[in-house]
């Protein structure tokens, strides 16, 4: 029963990590917005699983990022004011640029990663997956920020 029920968030993350795989090999560092749903937790144990260097998750919930710290992802808690949560992905990501997002959030937190990306070198060779929409249906996307991320 638990196999079934998670096949489905499961392979929202498995596919778009094997196509990246496939396509361009096995990413470096792999951002996922929203880590700490059953999404977002399978989607950091599939990253571990196919070998991803290094894994950023990036949520709300002291308590439930501790969880997915555990499963081997590095975390950055999202507070909900954009400027603090911009400057803290980029010092997460500590100045490398993740190969590949899966975002389970959209909303503030799309806009807090396209703020975050452009500062970061290499942003072109970012491919941007939007799994879900959690936070919200709507997130603009800066000129510079989506010129730079492609759409897998």
């Amino acid at each position: 029963m638990i196999a079934a029920a998670a096949m489905n968030p499961g392979m929202s993350s498995w596919m778009p990590l094997t196509t990246h795989t496939e396509a361009s090999g096995t990413p470096d560092t792999v951002l996922i917005l929203g880590p700490t749903g059953v999404a977002g937790r399978l989607a950091v144990q599939n990253a571990r699983a196919l070998g991803a260097g290094r894994i950023i998750g990036a949520g709300r919930g002291a308590e439930a990022l501790r969880d997915v710290r555990d499963l081997g992802a590095e975390t950055v808690e999202l507070s909900g004011d954009p400027q603090a949560d911009t400057a803290a992905l980029a010092s997460r990501l500590g100045g490398s640029t993740p190969t590949l997002v899966l975002d389970f959030l959209w909303g503030t937190a799309a806009e807090t990663a396209f703020d975050a990306l452009p500062q970061m070198p290499g942003t072109d060779a970012v491919d941007y997956v939007e799994i879900g929409s959690v936070i919200g249906e709507g997130a603009p996307c800066p000129p510079h920020s989506c010129a730079a991320a492609s759409s897998a």
